[in-house]
């Protein structure tokens, strides 16, 4: 995901990065928290599976200044 971050923040000049992903996804959420992104919100039972149960999206995300002083650091 760092790859496609920097492609996204120096290739295309984006301000802006997000990503959404179930809220039971656990490796999802790690690698959003790794890449430096931010939880910016929690959609609470927002869809429903085909066994009828309901599951939530977390949203995260990182602007262009943040992805950038990220990468100084490391």
């Amino acid at each position: 995901m760092k790859g496609a971050l920097e492609f996204i923040f120096v290739n295309l000049k984006a301000h802006r990065s997000r990503t959404e992903c179930d809220d039971i996804n656990t490796r999802s959420i790690r690698v959003a928290e790794r890449t430096g992104m931010l939880m910016e919100g929690h959609i609470r039972e927002n869809k429903i599976d085909s066994n009828g149960n309901f599951g939530g999206t977390m949203l995260y995300g990182i602007l262009d200044k943040e992805f950038n002083k990220r990468v100084l650091i490391l």
